[in-house]
């Protein structure tokens, strides 16, 4: 008799998430798991360390985990765009935004970190930008005007420095540049632009797991 699988569900699908499945089903030779991975993220993946090369020119599939092995795995299902909302551990069950609920045999939190933006005023004006994601580039990218200075808050040792990050910025044809505004009065007068990347509050300490015992 064939026996049901089991079932995992990652929240969160970067880089951690993504390896964790691949090393589940490299290793899982009799089908004991199906993993569910629940991406907050509309696209699967991609290599966030190297995402400097992003604005070097390379393109969003060069930096894509996911290959097709993985996309059309009977064992895996990835959900794309489908933010984690609540979990109900007593009924062992996940909600996403759409309202879909999934049941679970174990659960891991593979959510990473947000980019954490200074507390100063001009933060949230129109051209200050996170570092994070690929529509956070896409938007650097398509703000980027040439001539202009920019200035790149933050850097650390577990991702491309902040000249690294800066020198990315310009190598493509630029059209604007970035400034840090000092107070939202000069921000405004100047219509400048800021990037908040790499420092990161961590939403869970590492990835925390949680199964029947």
């Amino acid at each position: 008799m064939t026996r049901t699988p089991r079932t995992l569900v990652v929240v969160g699908h970067g880089m951690t998430g993504h390896r964790l499945v691949e090393h589940l089903r490299a290793h899982d030779r009799h089908g004991a798991w199906r993993a569910v991975v629940l991406a907050e993220e509309p696209r699967p993946a991609y290599n966030r360390v190297a995402l400097s090369s992003y604005l070097e020119g390379r393109s969003a599939a060069d930096l894509t985990l996911a290959d097709r092995a993985f996309l059309t795995d009977p064992l895996v299902e990835l959900r794309t765009a489908a933010p984690v909302t609540g979990i109900d551990r007593r009924a062992r069950t996940v909600t996403t935004a759409d309202g879909t609920v999934t049941r679970y045999d174990a659960l891991v939190l593979a959510t990473g970190s947000r980019p954490f933006v200074p507390p100063v005023p001009g933060r949230d004006l129109p051209g200050c930008f996170v570092y994070r994601t690929f529509d956070d580039l896409d938007a650097l990218r398509e703000a980027a005007r040439e001539g202009l200075p920019g200035v790149v808050v933050g850097g650390g040792p577990a991702r491309p420095g902040g000249r690294q990050r800066a020198a990315a910025a310009r190598r493509p044809p630029p059209r604007r540049g970035t400034r840090a505004a000092s107070d939202a009065g000069a921000a405004r007068r100047r219509g400048s632009t800021c990037a908040h990347p790499a420092r990161h509050r961590s939403r869970t300490a590492g990835a925390l797991r949680h199964r029947r015992p």
